[in-house]
Protein backbone atom coordinates (compact mmCIF):
# COMPACT_ATOMS: atom_id res chain seq x y z
CA UNK A 1 0.00 0.00 0.00
CA UNK A 2 1.26 3.45 -0.92
CA UNK A 3 1.74 6.13 1.70
CA UNK A 4 -0.68 9.03 2.34
CA UNK A 5 -3.91 7.39 1.20
CA UNK A 6 -5.96 8.59 4.18
CA UNK A 7 -8.42 10.55 2.04
CA UNK A 8 -8.95 7.62 -0.34
CA UNK A 9 -9.38 5.19 2.56
CA UNK A 10 -11.89 7.53 4.23
CA UNK A 11 -13.95 7.92 1.06
CA UNK A 12 -14.13 4.16 0.68
CA UNK A 13 -15.09 3.54 4.30
CA UNK A 14 -17.74 6.30 4.32
CA UNK A 15 -19.57 4.30 1.67
CA UNK A 16 -20.43 1.82 4.44
CA UNK A 17 -21.76 3.98 7.31
CA UNK A 18 -21.55 2.63 10.84
CA UNK A 19 -23.34 3.82 14.00
CA UNK A 20 -20.26 4.41 16.15
CA UNK A 21 -16.90 6.12 15.89
CA UNK A 22 -13.66 5.49 17.79
CA UNK A 23 -10.66 7.82 17.64
CA UNK A 24 -7.37 6.21 18.65
CA UNK A 25 -4.17 7.72 19.93
CA UNK A 26 -1.20 5.86 18.47
CA UNK A 27 1.92 5.87 20.68
CA UNK A 28 1.60 3.42 23.54
CA UNK A 29 -2.08 2.89 22.80
CA UNK A 30 -1.93 1.07 19.45
CA UNK A 31 1.81 0.82 18.88
CA UNK A 32 4.44 0.19 21.52
CA UNK A 33 6.96 2.76 20.41
CA UNK A 34 10.17 3.87 22.04
CA UNK A 35 9.89 7.60 21.47
CA UNK A 36 11.78 9.36 24.25
CA UNK A 37 9.41 12.22 24.96
CA UNK A 38 11.62 13.57 27.73
CA UNK A 39 14.58 13.76 25.38
CA UNK A 40 12.38 15.41 22.77
CA UNK A 41 11.18 17.99 25.27
CA UNK A 42 14.70 18.69 26.51
CA UNK A 43 16.17 19.17 23.03
CA UNK A 44 13.32 21.34 21.78
CA UNK A 45 13.32 23.53 24.88
CA UNK A 46 17.10 23.93 24.74
CA UNK A 47 16.86 25.09 21.13
CA UNK A 48 13.99 27.49 21.85
CA UNK A 49 15.85 28.92 24.85
CA UNK A 50 18.75 29.79 22.55
CA UNK A 51 16.31 31.70 20.32
CA UNK A 52 14.49 33.38 23.25
CA UNK A 53 11.30 31.55 22.29
CA UNK A 54 10.82 29.41 25.39
CA UNK A 55 7.33 29.86 26.83
CA UNK A 56 6.68 30.34 30.57
CA UNK A 57 6.11 27.17 32.60
CA UNK A 58 7.58 25.09 29.78
CA UNK A 59 8.50 22.33 32.21
CA UNK A 60 4.79 21.72 32.91
CA UNK A 61 3.84 21.66 29.22
CA UNK A 62 4.15 18.96 26.59
CA UNK A 63 6.45 19.48 23.63
CA UNK A 64 3.41 20.04 21.40
CA UNK A 65 2.08 22.73 23.74
CA UNK A 66 5.46 24.46 23.86
CA UNK A 67 5.69 24.48 20.07
CA UNK A 68 2.16 25.79 19.61
CA UNK A 69 2.62 28.57 22.15
CA UNK A 70 5.95 29.75 20.75
CA UNK A 71 4.06 31.17 17.77
CA UNK A 72 2.65 33.88 20.03
CA UNK A 73 6.07 35.52 20.40
CA UNK A 74 6.26 38.73 18.32
CA UNK A 75 9.69 37.76 16.99
CA UNK A 76 8.69 34.20 16.10
CA UNK A 77 10.00 33.17 12.72
CA UNK A 78 8.80 30.23 10.63
CA UNK A 79 12.40 29.08 10.18
CA UNK A 80 12.75 28.67 13.94
CA UNK A 81 9.55 26.64 13.99
CA UNK A 82 10.77 24.42 11.17
CA UNK A 83 14.06 23.79 12.98
CA UNK A 84 12.25 22.91 16.21
CA UNK A 85 9.95 20.46 14.40
CA UNK A 86 13.00 18.91 12.77
CA UNK A 87 14.28 18.07 16.24
CA UNK A 88 10.92 16.43 16.99
CA UNK A 89 11.04 14.36 13.80
CA UNK A 90 14.55 13.13 14.57
CA UNK A 91 13.50 11.85 18.00
CA UNK A 92 10.30 10.36 16.57
CA UNK A 93 12.25 8.53 13.89
CA UNK A 94 14.51 6.93 16.47
CA UNK A 95 11.55 5.89 18.61
CA UNK A 96 9.49 4.48 15.74
CA UNK A 97 12.18 2.00 14.73
CA UNK A 98 10.89 -1.52 15.28
CA UNK A 99 7.61 -0.26 16.77
CA UNK A 100 5.26 -3.16 17.46
CA UNK A 101 1.57 -3.47 18.19
CA UNK A 102 0.52 -3.28 21.81
CA UNK A 103 -0.05 -6.87 22.99
CA UNK A 104 -3.61 -8.01 22.30
CA UNK A 105 -4.70 -4.90 20.41
CA UNK A 106 -5.02 -6.60 17.01
CA UNK A 107 -7.96 -8.74 18.14
CA UNK A 108 -9.64 -5.70 19.70
CA UNK A 109 -9.21 -3.61 16.55
CA UNK A 110 -10.46 -6.39 14.28
CA UNK A 111 -13.64 -6.79 16.34
CA UNK A 112 -14.35 -3.07 16.69
CA UNK A 113 -13.75 -2.31 13.01
CA UNK A 114 -16.84 -4.36 12.18
CA UNK A 115 -19.10 -2.04 14.16
CA UNK A 116 -17.41 1.39 14.32
CA UNK A 117 -15.55 3.86 12.15
CA UNK A 118 -11.95 3.72 13.33
CA UNK A 119 -9.67 6.76 13.06
CA UNK A 120 -6.14 7.42 14.32
CA UNK A 121 -5.35 10.91 15.62
CA UNK A 122 -1.71 11.39 16.54
CA UNK A 123 0.62 14.31 17.15
CA UNK A 124 3.24 12.35 15.23
CA UNK A 125 4.16 13.20 11.66
CA UNK A 126 1.77 11.75 9.06
CA UNK A 127 4.05 9.52 6.99
CA UNK A 128 5.89 7.78 9.88
CA UNK A 129 2.51 7.19 11.56
CA UNK A 130 1.15 5.54 8.42
CA UNK A 131 4.35 3.55 7.98
CA UNK A 132 4.13 2.18 11.52
CA UNK A 133 0.57 0.97 10.93
CA UNK A 134 1.42 -0.45 7.49
CA UNK A 135 4.43 -2.36 8.78
CA UNK A 136 2.31 -3.89 11.53
CA UNK A 137 -0.43 -4.89 9.07
CA UNK A 138 -3.32 -2.94 10.59
CA UNK A 139 -3.79 0.18 8.46
CA UNK A 140 -6.71 -1.37 6.57
CA UNK A 141 -8.66 -1.59 9.83
CA UNK A 142 -8.82 2.21 9.99
CA UNK A 143 -11.00 4.69 8.16
CA UNK A 144 -8.40 7.44 8.34
CA UNK A 145 -5.02 8.38 9.80
CA UNK A 146 -4.53 11.99 10.91
CA UNK A 147 -1.02 13.10 11.81
CA UNK A 148 0.02 16.59 12.74
CA UNK A 149 0.22 17.82 9.13
CA UNK A 150 -3.44 16.80 8.60
CA UNK A 151 -5.13 18.75 11.39
CA UNK A 152 -5.42 22.45 12.30
CA UNK A 153 -3.83 22.07 15.76
CA UNK A 154 -2.28 19.31 17.84
CA UNK A 155 -3.70 17.61 20.89
CA UNK A 156 -4.59 18.78 23.54
CA UNK A 157 -6.47 21.03 21.11
CA UNK A 158 -9.82 19.57 20.08
CA UNK A 159 -9.38 20.80 16.50
CA UNK A 160 -8.40 17.39 15.13
CA UNK A 161 -11.28 15.66 16.88
CA UNK A 162 -13.76 18.20 15.55
CA UNK A 163 -12.35 17.79 12.05
CA UNK A 164 -12.91 14.04 12.24
CA UNK A 165 -16.44 14.48 13.60
CA UNK A 166 -17.17 16.74 10.65
CA UNK A 167 -15.96 14.15 8.14
CA UNK A 168 -18.02 11.38 9.75
CA UNK A 169 -20.98 13.67 10.35
CA UNK A 170 -23.55 10.86 10.18
CA UNK A 171 -22.27 9.56 13.54
CA UNK A 172 -23.81 11.53 16.44
CA UNK A 173 -21.33 13.11 18.83
CA UNK A 174 -22.59 10.99 21.72
CA UNK A 175 -21.64 7.86 19.75
CA UNK A 176 -17.93 8.72 19.65
CA UNK A 177 -15.14 7.61 21.97
CA UNK A 178 -11.49 8.69 22.02
CA UNK A 179 -9.05 6.14 23.44
CA UNK A 180 -5.61 7.25 24.56
CA UNK A 181 -2.97 6.98 27.25
CA UNK A 182 -2.39 10.60 28.27
CA UNK A 183 -3.97 13.77 29.56
CA UNK A 184 -3.69 15.50 26.18
CA UNK A 185 -5.97 12.81 24.72
CA UNK A 186 -8.52 13.36 27.48
CA UNK A 187 -8.48 17.11 27.01
CA UNK A 188 -8.93 16.80 23.25
CA UNK A 189 -11.93 14.51 23.75
CA UNK A 190 -13.56 16.54 26.49
CA UNK A 191 -13.07 19.79 24.61
CA UNK A 192 -14.88 18.32 21.61
CA UNK A 193 -17.71 16.98 23.74
CA UNK A 194 -17.03 13.27 23.27
CA UNK A 195 -16.28 10.49 25.73
CA UNK A 196 -12.75 9.52 26.73
CA UNK A 197 -11.44 6.03 27.43
CA UNK A 198 -7.97 5.39 28.82
CA UNK A 199 -5.38 2.72 28.20
CA UNK A 200 -2.58 2.24 30.68
CA UNK A 201 0.47 4.05 29.38
CA UNK A 202 3.70 5.67 30.45
CA UNK A 203 1.87 8.82 31.52
CA UNK A 204 -0.96 7.24 33.43
CA UNK A 205 -0.49 9.77 36.22
CA UNK A 206 -1.92 12.43 33.88
CA UNK A 207 -5.29 10.68 33.95
CA UNK A 208 -6.06 11.05 37.64
CA UNK A 209 -8.14 14.17 37.09
CA UNK A 210 -10.07 12.96 34.01
CA UNK A 211 -12.58 10.15 34.85
CA UNK A 212 -12.48 7.99 31.72
CA UNK A 213 -15.72 6.20 30.88
CA UNK A 214 -13.81 2.98 30.21
CA UNK A 215 -10.31 2.13 31.37
CA UNK A 216 -8.06 -0.73 30.32
CA UNK A 217 -4.85 -2.00 31.86
CA UNK A 218 -4.21 -4.43 28.99
CA UNK A 219 -5.82 -5.25 25.64
CA UNK A 220 -7.92 -8.40 25.85
CA UNK A 221 -10.70 -9.67 23.55
CA UNK A 222 -13.46 -8.60 25.95
CA UNK A 223 -12.27 -4.96 25.76
CA UNK A 224 -13.98 -4.65 22.37
CA UNK A 225 -17.30 -5.78 23.79
CA UNK A 226 -16.97 -3.40 26.73
CA UNK A 227 -16.42 -0.48 24.35
CA UNK A 228 -19.38 -1.44 22.13
CA UNK A 229 -21.58 -1.99 25.19
CA UNK A 230 -20.75 1.53 26.37
CA UNK A 231 -21.44 3.08 22.97
CA UNK A 232 -24.59 0.97 22.53
CA UNK A 233 -25.87 2.12 25.89
CA UNK A 234 -25.46 5.73 24.82
CA UNK A 235 -27.22 4.94 21.54
CA UNK A 236 -30.07 3.46 23.50
CA UNK A 237 -29.63 -0.14 22.44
Amino acid sequence: MEISKTKIITQQKLAVPKPYGIIWDMDNTLLRTHIDFRLMHKRVCSYLAEKNLLVPDYAQKTTAEVLMEMKSFPYYDADYGAAAWSIVRDVEKMGMEEAKLEPGVLEVLAALSQEAHMVVLTNNSQVPAEMGLIENGVIELFDGIYGRESVPDLKPSSAGVLQILGIFSHVPRENWLLVGDAGIDARAAIGAGIAFGSYTGSRQEDLAIYRPVVQFCAWQPDCAREIINFLGYRLGK
